[in-house]
């Protein structure tokens, strides 16, 4: 195996951390919080699910359950940033682009998302065990390929960056025949 690439990959896999570290664990997301609850709120109530929006010591809720950093998605931003900041084979504008496009995408499915979840609880079709974790979990994943895709189309880098380190790093034989 080649030792530069052997470098290389621990050089991206150490940057993919930190910042993904970093853009999750730093800064506050209350605002963040707020605007998928005030937004939430709002469609809940226009199809007919009276849960208001509301805000007290710094949490956001609506109706009774609170909205807190996870619900956000941010924590699959904060995973994108980290593996699209660290490619050097991009410009830093367009890396901001394509994390712009995608963090405005990946918000607007996980305000939808907690739309459903609490409509699905409010009509008494799930409870919110179900509704909360496995559906959650279910489409986390759709939206995860949903993002792989759409990274794909709009930055093909990364997908070239990953096939890099796998070719070089994966023996022969047990890859797959193009």
């Amino acid at each position: 195996m080649d030792r530069n690439v052997i470098k290389d990959l621990f050089v991206y896999l150490f940057a993919v951390l930190g910042i993904t570290i970093f853009v999750y664990y730093v800064p506050s997301y209350f605002l963040l919080e707020q605007l998928s609850a005030i937004l939430s709120s709002i469609l809940l109530n226009i199809i007919g699910v009276p849960l208001a929006y509301s805000s007290s010591y710094g949490k956001a809720f609506v109706g009774p359950i609170q909205v807190v950093r996870e619900c956000t998605g941010i924590q699959v931003i904060a995973v994108m940033a980290g593996l699209v900041l660290p490619i050097r084979r991009s410009t830093w504008i367009r890396k901001v682009k394509v994390l712009l496009i995608v963090s405005v995408i990946l918000f607007v499915m996980n305000f939808l998302r907690i739309v459903l979840e609490l409509w699905l609880v409010y009509r008494e079709i799930l409870p919110w065990s179900l509704a909360h974790y496995p559906l959650s979990l279910i489409l986390g994943i759709a939206g995860v390929y949903t993002l792989v895709l759409v990274s794909d189309l709009l930055y093909p880098e990364l997908g070239d960056q990953l096939a890099y380190f796998y070719l070089h790093l994966t023996p022969a034989k047990i890859r797959p025949e193009s």
